[in-house]
């Protein structure tokens, strides 16, 4: 038997389907939310149509009612309004970047053995004399 699907198209990314009837095989188009018809070529009125995500954050459908903005890299906020500070990845050797709310700033969280604004400075464990009887300390990075 030949695959009837070969010689149908369905459009904006409708999937083909074998269907039978009265054991007879047909096709039909099973259409994404936002699409209708037999090839699913006829948009349908959607949240999407009355939506600008910004900053090349692209709108997708939850429902034909309800959206959501699929943000580009860099940007967060229901409509990417909010530039992501911490995409970048500023905080170094390890640390936890968290992007402070409602403000264009960040802050790093250090791991043991380094400091600074983006935890970039190797922290000098030998100045404070750790090491006992007798013995030699050696700086390393993040320890000692």
């Amino acid at each position: 038997h030949r695959n009837p699907c070969n010689s149908m198209r369905c459009q904006n990314g409708g999937t083909c389907q074998v269907t039978f009837r009265n054991g007879r095989p047909g096709i039909s188009c099973k259409c994404p939310l936002g699409f209708d018809e037999s090839l699913c070529e006829i948009a349908v009125p959607n949240a999407c149509d009355h939506v600008t995500c910004l900053n090349g954050g692209t709108c997708q459908l939850k429902t034909l009612e309800d959206y959501t903005c699929a943000c580009a890299n860099g940007y967060t906020g229901e409509r990417c309004e909010t530039k992501n500070l911490c995409a970048s990845s500023p905080c170094r050797n390890g640390a936890t970047c968290t992007a402070l709310a409602g403000s264009s700033s960040f802050t790093c969280s250090c791991p043991p053995g380094f400091t600074g604004d983006t935890c970039s400075y190797d922290i000098e464990e030998c100045q404070s004399n750790p090491c006992k009887y007798g013995g030699t300390c050696v700086n390393t990075h993040g320890s000692y």
